[in-house]
């Protein structure tokens, strides 16, 4: 079962970007730091000098409003980092919901499509944290157009299809995102995204799992 659902993702993601899932055509790939550089509120904090095969790898902040109803207001500066492959190449757009690691890494969507990705830290966890910090503008709207701004600021480099992920609350955070902003990405790849009212309520759990598949296929999960 688990080999299907794998494959079912792998043509939906195929079909979604419009694009074969093997390496395009390698075409004139402009300096991308210099690129980078040049992107309004994007500062380029390093770039690693022994990057995976196939990439550059950087790290990045980029310049957010406290508060998105107010732009004008006070700014902090929002984390992340972003595998560079080609600007051929489609982008993924990564989260966790917390932190953000400072290593590269691939997410599985990534190394499906061959891809760029940029992973993203979840505003207020440190160091993306505004000082003083108000709370009250910590929620899944301002996250989104946290996203949404890096998104826009970022699609003049990469003019391909764009794609998001995360995992548990990274998969939330996916999903908040294309709610509000559904135009910003071509599809989410959300692996699990527990939108649950109450953490220890788990009974929708229960009841998918006494049904899904056959008596077999429940045995082995």
């Amino acid at each position: 079962m688990f080999e299907r659902i794998r494959r079912a993702v792998v043509a939906g993601l195929a079909l979604v970007l419009g694009v074969g899932l093997g390496a395009l055509p390698a075409q004139a790939d402009p300096d991308i730091l210099a690129q980078l550089k040049r992107v309004p509120g994007l500062t380029v904090v390093s770039e690693s000098p022994t990057p995976p095969a196939g990439y550059r790898f950087f790290l990045l902040s980029f310049t957010q409003p406290v508060d998105h109803r107010h732009p004008d207001g006070p700014t902090f500066q929002q984390r992340f980092q972003l595998l560079h492959k080609s600007v051929d190449r489609p982008m993924v757009l990564h989260t966790s919901g917390y932190n953000v690691q400072t290593t590269p890494f691939r997410s599985e969507p990534t190394r499906l499509v061959d891809g760029n990705q940029i992973s993203t830290e979840q505003r207020f966890f440190s160091p993306s944290r505004p000082d003083p910090a108000d709370w009250h503008d910590l929620d899944i709207w301002q996250a989104a157009t946290d996203h949404h701004l890096i998104v826009q600021a970022l699609k003049p480099v990469y003019r391909g299809k764009w794609i998001s992920t995360g995992a548990s609350k990274g998969g939330m955070t996916s999903v908040y995102h294309r709610r509000f902003y559904p135009r910003d990405v071509d599809g989410v790849v959300a692996y699990v995204a527990p939108n649950d009212p109450l953490n220890s309520e788990d009974s929708a759990y229960d009841r998918f799992f006494a049904t899904v598949g056959d008596a077999s296929c429940r045995q082995a999960l």
